[in-house]
């Protein structure tokens, strides 16, 4: 949609001596305190509303700006105007609208529109340019949002859905669509603080007891009893969360039987919300705006709001807000966040963090999402690869564990990271607490596996869920195994990374060594230099002095995980290994580490006692 406003212009009017600024569908005003964000809300207020301050009513000597000598205050909105039919190819037309206020009021004779000269003189004023003006509803909605303002939203809808008395559903449809619409924070509250959000009718029999007592409705349960709470008496960041959807309603039921254009002028939606909160309710905002044609002009100081900027470019504009030496306000349209960031504090310093937690809680939900009811009926591991899947499938077999283990992979990418991101997105998921399966994630000994658990540590710290079932989620990496030859490269190089393969034994290594299936092993100057520590010696010859041919094989080289298309439907190397061990019988390493690591941790007891 094109904004209804695309511009304002302000003369003398609180802090502001003059002002031009574009307006987009989204405009966002953000600045230090007291810098004069609101007064672009309250001039807007006056124009369309004849107040100031939310219920206040205009006053020349409060509302002037005392900083020059100006007689009037002026306000001009540029319109965009729809057109009934194209005119010189343009769908909209634009006009400009004054108005005018002196210390004896609105100058109504002063006052009115004036039609942009590039239109043709058919589009002159008349009737039908000013009634589409009159249709642009503004509602001003103020940062303390107290219970006076809640009682005239109730008003509001009290009205509202009188004028449509004879929908006797429509009440209910009201209630679908507020319980709808605040289902995220219903479900959050409802999960965490066993708080339900809603609207009670249940004493009401008859449509006009039901509007003369409508209240907002919460209520938790507790002790098997549902206790209700009207909504005016919960906390404040409930309150922020259910005004906008109710704000929703009353537009969509104004146009519903009259050509109603809406404007929102917004201060600081972020009150009182958790910034996890606010990071959603900006996104909210946003849809609200473009999937109901609300034009939005909102102040703030939270970067969940002023990010918007960042992912919507095309419809969302920043504006800089700030004092002038005389201590007038300048308004300055800036292209890139990083001026808000710098002025506005600790907040804005762990935005970026936030917003990645929240991207990462997200990817979560996504997995969860797909995950199958059979990966709550077994043990779960997870594994990084495919040469992995090979390899435990067929430990399994050879086990009799197939029937009691599931083995899962990312569909999309393989490695510690996304293997990590399912072992905790299991851990989420509201079904693992039903049972006592266990889920593994089988790591690499690498760089990658150790990021992979911090990551895992980190969200245990931050997420309750989590947190309560780390009994039930481990973590294991290969460097649990207990085999002699890399027992003995471990007391020397203890950085030595192993992942599945260093666990095969000497034989296959020398197989694919045959096979040319080995490259140098990256990064083996960082291994072995914290253990070097005579300078004078390359890092062959600490190798050489320190280990023998076979544990040089295993420290130089590593398998290569490239493709090869001589292997067929193997797509690479590491595969076609682990379908050589599986097929030679290589795997006793394997199954001693699955013993150890794994069924010991299911069954508490050694693996040959649980196989009989």
């Amino acid at each position: 949609m094109n904004p209804f406003i695309s511009k304002i212009e302000i003369t003398n009017f609180r802090s502001i001596e003059n002002c031009v600024i574009d307006l987009n569908n989204i405009t966002v005003f953000s600045g230090s305190n007291d810098a004069g964000k609101s007064n672009i809300l309250k001039a807007l207020n006056l124009f369309f509303n004849g107040e100031t301050d939310y219920g206040v009513a205009f006053n020349f000597y409060d509302d002037k700006c005392h900083l020059i000598n100006e007689e009037k205050i002026t306000i001009s909105l540029t319109i965009n105007q729809k057109l009934k039919r194209k005119n010189k190819g343009r769908e909209y037309s634009i006009f400009k609208y004054t108005k005018k206020w002196d210390k004896s009021g609105f100058l109504a004779n002063d006052s009115g529109p004036e039609i942009n000269a590039e239109i043709s003189s058919a589009l002159a004023i008349n009737q039908g340019n000013t009634k589409w003006f009159e249709s642009l509803r503004y509602r001003y909605i103020p940062s303390l949002k107290d219970s006076s303002y809640l009682n005239n939203l109730k008003k509001e809808i009290y009205e509202i859905l009188a004028h449509s008395i004879n929908s006797s559903s429509l009440t209910f449809e009201f209630i679908e669509l507020v319980q709808n619409e605040t289902k995220i924070l219903s479900d959050k509250l409802n999960n965490i603080l066993q708080i339900k959000s809603g609207f009670d009718l249940s004493n009401n029999n008859f449509l006009f007891d039901i509007l003369e007592s409508l209240d907002f409705q919460t209520s938790y349960t507790a002790n098997s009893n549902n206790i209700k709470i009207p909504l005016s008496s919960r906390g404040d960041g409930i309150k922020m969360r259910h005004i906008p959807n109710i704000l929703l309603f009353l537009h969509q039921k104004e146009c519903s039987y009259n050509d109603v254009h809406t404007i929102w002028g917004y201060e600081e939606p972020e009150s009182f919300l958790e910034l996890s909160a606010a990071f959603s309710e900006a996104k909210h905002f946003h849809s609200l705006s473009s999937e109901h044609n609300i034009q939005i002009i909102l102040t703030t100081h939270s970067p969940a709001f002023y990010n918007l900027y960042n992912e919507y470019k095309d419809n969302v504009s920043l504006v800089y807000t700030d004092k002038n030496e005389n201590n007038s306000t300048s308004y300055k349209i800036i292209g890139n966040t990083s001026l808000m960031d710098g002025k506005l504090g600790i907040l804005e310093l762990v935005s970026p963090y936030i917003k990645d937690k929240l991207d990462e809680i997200k990817k979560l939900q996504d997995i969860i999402k797909d995950f199958p009811s059979a990966y709550f009926n077994k043990n779960i591991l997870f594994l990084e690869g495919e040469s992995d899947k090979i390899i435990f499938e067929s430990v399994l077999k050879n086990l009799n564990q197939e029937q009691n283990f599931e083995i899962i992979l990312d569909d999309k990418s393989r490695g510690a990271d996304p293997t990590i991101n399912h072992l905790m997105a299991w851990a989420m998921h509201p079904k693992t607490t039903q049972n006592n399966f266990k889920a593994f994630a089988i790591l690499d000994s690498d760089d990658a596996g150790q990021k992979a658990i911090q990551k895992f540590k980190d969200a245990a710290h931050n997420i309750q869920r989590i947190n309560k079932q780390q009994k039930n989620t481990k973590i294991i990496t290969f460097k649990k195994a207990n085999i002699n030859i890399l027992n003995r490269i471990k007391s020397k190089l203890s950085d030595f990374p192993i992942g599945l393969e260093e666990i095969y034994p000497i034989e296959v290594w020398r197989y694919a060594k045959q096979q040319g299936w080995l490259i140098e092993r990256r990064n083996l100057n960082s291994i072995v230099s914290k253990k070097n520590t005579d300078n004078s010696k390359s890092v062959n010859d600490f190798i050489n002095e320190n280990f023998n041919d076979e544990e040089e094989l295993y420290i130089k080289y590593q398998i290569d995980d490239g493709d090869n298309v001589n292997l067929g439907s193997r797509q690479n190397r590491k595969e076609a290994l682990a379908h050589y061990v599986v097929e030679n019988d290589y795997l006793s390493n394997i199954i001693d580490f699955f013993q150890s690591a794994v069924l010991s941790q299911v069954y508490r007891y050694r693996l040959i006692d649980a196989a009989i």
